[in-house]
């Protein structure tokens, strides 16, 4: 359904961000990196979409990446408990990587 909102929108960032998600997650990983590099043209400057990536990098290996998604999703609002109620993000919260920019973000001193 989404595939065919595009066909009569193909400039709907957050479909195409969506349809990204939606591919990693069945498998098709040329498929979601195809979808991930036509929304860098696009309007996807909205927290749900900029969550999508995060999570759409995630699933395709990509943890540096999907590490500076989260960070920046962090950064504009999105809360810890809506990160960690992600199931798809479970390998990325247990980095440590994430744990510290989870802190920072958090005004917690990551030394103790």
């Amino acid at each position: 359904v989404q595939a065919e909102e595009l066909l009569t929108d193909p400039t709907d960032g957050p479909g195409t961000m969506l349809l990204a998600l939606y591919s990693a997650k069945l498998g098709a990983n040329g498929e979601a990196r195809q979808r991930l590099k036509e929304s860098a043209s696009l309007p996807v400057d909205d927290i749900d979409s900029q969550l999508y990536k995060a999570r759409t990098l995630e699933l395709l290996g990509e943890r540096d990446e999907a590490l500076s998604a989260v960070a920046a999703c962090l950064k504009k609002g999105v809360t810890h408990f809506q990160i960690e109620s992600m199931v798809d993000m479970g390998l990325l919260r247990a980095d440590v990587r994430y744990q510290e920019i989870s802190k920072e973000l958090s005004g917690t001193s990551t030394d103790s």
